[in-house]
């Protein structure tokens, strides 16, 4: 597991990419960025003099690879065109967009990396929730929180009460979230570009370690790497570890270990 954290200088991140050129191309191209996204929801927390900080993650579904988090405090006066769902922005731009986010000397980041195998120990819900607490302990001046989602990591209610606030598809409607958005996604497509890298055969930074048919052909013919989910089906039926069932029976409610089923969410372990 590893955080990182960042204040206008995204060398910070030690992952596989494109960085220079991304640099270089960056000043060229990004009055070519569309409009970023209102920045409303912040404002409510602006006007009661609170520095609040957007969350967001990336890489729950894969069955491969980490589950990273970001959070990100974007201060009012902050003008850097594209910021918007990362899902939505092409691969190009998102690395514009990173790279002017995490090179503003005003904008505070932070990414926290929850591995595989945390995963497999605690179950992907717990591991998102622990890496985007993790993200946001490493912001210091964080006052309040706006998390993209329905639930608020219990984390994060804990320490900021009513000032941690879930927003159902925040990335698309708020800059702060949607900037988490991009530098979390952005920090695990390298990620993954090095594990591809690490671990040949998979095409891990092609499809990011998603189940597409040729990723799962891939699995069957090689089995899996070091960095795949084993909690996750359909790894964990074609390849049971006992470790992992182990876990995952001792997460279940009694009626179910008694009854020595599966549980229904199985891919998510």
């Amino acid at each position: 597991q590893v955080s990182v954290l960042g204040r206008g200088d995204s060398r910070a991140m030690v992952v596989a990419g494109k960085k220079d050129a991304v640099v270089k191309a960056t000043k060229k191209l990004s009055s070519q960025l569309p409009k970023s996204l209102p920045r409303r929801h912040e404002a409510a927390y602006w006007r009661k003099g609170l520095v609040v900080a957007g969350v967001d993650e990336a890489g729950r579904g894969p069955l491969a690879g980490p589950v990273v988090a970001a959070a990100c405090i974007a201060p009012k006066g902050i003008k850097i065109k594209g910021v918007n769902d990362s899902k939505i922005v092409t691969e190009e731009k998102r690395d514009q967009v990173f790279e002017l986010l995490t090179t503003d000397p005003k904008i505070l980041w932070a990414v926290k990396i929850v591995d595989s195998q945390r995963i497999d120990e605690i179950n992907i819900l717990q591991a998102t929730f622990e890496a985007m607490s993790g993200a946001v302990a490493a912001l210091e001046p964080t006052q309040a929180v706006l998390v993209d989602g329905p639930h608020v990591p219990p984390q994060l209610k804990e320490k900021f009460g009513k000032l941690a606030s879930p927003l159902v598809g925040g990335d698309a409607v708020c800059f702060s979230i949607a900037a988490a958005s991009i530098i979390a996604k952005v920090t695990r497509d390298r990620l993954m570009a090095q594990l591809d890298l690490e671990h040949p055969g998979y095409a891990l930074g092609k499809h990011k370690g998603y189940g597409t048919a040729a990723h799962l052909a891939a699995i069957k013919t090689l089995g899996p790497s070091p960095v795949h989910r084993r909690s996750f089906e359909p790894l964990r039926n074609l390849f049971p570890d006992p470790v992992v069932e182990a876990r995952i029976a001792a997460r279940a409610p009694p009626a179910k270990r008694a009854a020595g089923g599966r549980s229904k969410v199985a891919k998510a372990g």
